[in-house]
Order: structure tokens, then C-alpha cells, then sequence
């Protein structure tokens, strides 16, 4: 039970991770050349 809590901890702060560098990464550039694109306020608000 202590390793799968080890495991669940990590994978779920690595995801939290993965969601902001990946917002920061790909989106970012997306919102600034694109008009209307209004999906990087909304992903930057969820993580």
C-alpha cells in the first residue's frame, strides 16, 4: 500500500508538472498568433 501511494503521489504531481510546462510551451505561442484563441487563460487558471 505504501508503494502504490508512492507511485499515485508522484504520477500525480509529475502530471500537475507536465500540464503547466505544456501550457507554458505550446500554448503560450498559439494565444499570441492566433486571434480568438482563448484557450491558454483558461489552462493557465487550471493548473
Amino acid at each position: 500500500e505504501i508503494v502504490f501511494n508512492t507511485i499515485a503521489s508522484f504520477l500525480f504531481l509529475s502530471s500537475a508538472s507536465y500540464l503547466a510546462f505544456a501550457t507554458k510551451m505550446f500554448l503560450w505561442p498559439q494565444y499570441y498568433i492566433t486571434p480568438g484563441f482563448d484557450v491558454y487563460p483558461a489552462m493557465s487558471a487550471a493548473y
